[in-house]
């Protein structure tokens, strides 16, 4: 059974994708209905600087376990990329369940896209031998 809502927002594009996919495949794809919560943007170091983020709470990230900065619910978020990126993954019913108890269907939603686009990234870039090409001193979060 999915763990998020497969019924979004019937929005103009979601019902022409659904269209489409139905007349394709005779069903609409559950991949397909569950990413449609989400309106893609921007992530990463760029949103969270334009969204006002701390930078105390950026800088604690690597230590976010024990750092009192985060909230109960930014903690459950935070324990979600290493359980969904464990081989074999350890997302359980019971994580998605509370990380919704706080969250509309979309977030849930956006959070497992990213963590999914940035282990494939970091898969292919290590595969491929690519290394960093200097953004950090345009990314750094700035010293206390």
């Amino acid at each position: 059974m999915a763990r998020i809502s497969l019924a979004p927002k019937p929005t103009l594009g979601y019902r022409l994708v659904r269209f489409v996919l139905r007349r394709r495949y005779g069903v609409m794809l559950d991949p397909v209905a569950a990413a449609a919560h989400q309106p893609w943007g921007d992530f990463g170091y760029w949103a969270s600087h334009h969204a006002g983020v701390d930078p105390a709470e950026l800088r604690a990230v690597t230590h976010w376990r024990d750092s009192d900065l985060y909230s109960a619910l930014e903690r459950r978020v935070m324990a979600y990329p290493g359980a969904m990126t464990a081989t074999p993954p350890e997302v359980t019913d019971q994580m998605v369940a509370e990380l919704r108890v706080d969250l509309r269907d979309a977030e849930p939603v956006e959070l497992t896209a990213t963590v999914a686009l940035e282990d494939l990234r970091n898969r292919n870039n290590a595969a491929l031998g690519l290394t960093g090409q200097g953004f950090k001193d345009r990314c750094e979060v700035p010293a206390p």
